[in-house]
């Protein structure tokens, strides 16, 4: 009898925790169903939102839902939110499916101007994995990625990425850069996850390079004590 109760118990849990499933994870046809609309109500960081926020089992979808979304930016793109369309172009990018993401350069190119400063540091993120493509635009970096090293509004992730995409670009530095770097490194040193401590230093030239390693060789020791660096 005690067995039979028991096994009741867990019957019920299992059909409690099915319920629970079918509720919070929707169908596939649902899940496309919802992005459709959002597309048709033009609530297009709705779009990226909830893009970003896929879960792994809904992540099976990413690349038909991509292809849903770039469908409609294509036809519609002076309607988009060009900051979503960075976002979007981010999130598949991290996915890596980074092939798929070049299919927005053209267009944030083409609106470059109106991308704020995350979307803009986005942007040269991804475009620093394919070289080819971000000595395009050399030009428009220049003066914009200069100003987004120096902004106190910037968070630290923002930041040493940002960072870390204009040391991939150049390799020469103004002196009224190195010392701007340092400082900022120095003011946002204890903020930076370790892989961007370490991605800093590899990827910066002398003379800039020595000058970082003094700033940041407390951390490095820090991380390095603490395993941090292998699993961070």
């Amino acid at each position: 009898m005690m067995i039979l109760k028991r096994a009741n118990r867990a019957a019920f849990c299992l059909s409690s925790s099915f319920k629970w499933f079918s509720i919070y994870n929707p169908s596939t046809s649902n899940i496309i169903e919802t992005f459709e609309n959002m597309i048709k109500q033009q609530r297009f960081q709705d779009v990226a939102d909830r893009f970003k926020e896929l879960s792994r089992h809904e992540k099976v979808l990413i690349q038909s839902l991509f292809q849903l979304i770039c469908k409609d930016v294509f036809k519609n793109k002076e309607k988009w939110d060009i900051n979503a369309i960075a976002d979007i172009a981010n999130t598949i990018s991290l996915t890596e499916h980074l092939n798929s993401a070049e299919k927005f350069y053209p267009v944030l190119h083409e609106r470059f101007e109106e991308l704020n400063d995350d979307s803009l540091v986005k942007l040269i993120h991804l475009l620093t994995k394919i070289p080819e493509n971000g000595k395009k635009f050399h030009r428009l970096y220049y003066q914009k990625i200069v100003p987004l090293l120096t902004n106190q509004k910037n968070n630290p992730k923002s930041f040493s990425v940002a960072l870390i995409a204009f040391l991939h670009l150049y390799d020469t530095y103004t002196q009224a850069q190195i010392d701007c770097i340092c400082r900022m490194v120095s003011h946002y040193r204890w903020s930076l996850v370790p892989k961007h401590c370490v991605n800093i230093l590899t990827y910066s030239k002398p003379p800039l390079q020595s000058r970082l390693m003094e700033v940041l060789m407390e951390n490095i020791s820090f991380y390095a004590k603490y395993d941090l660096l292998i699993t961070n």
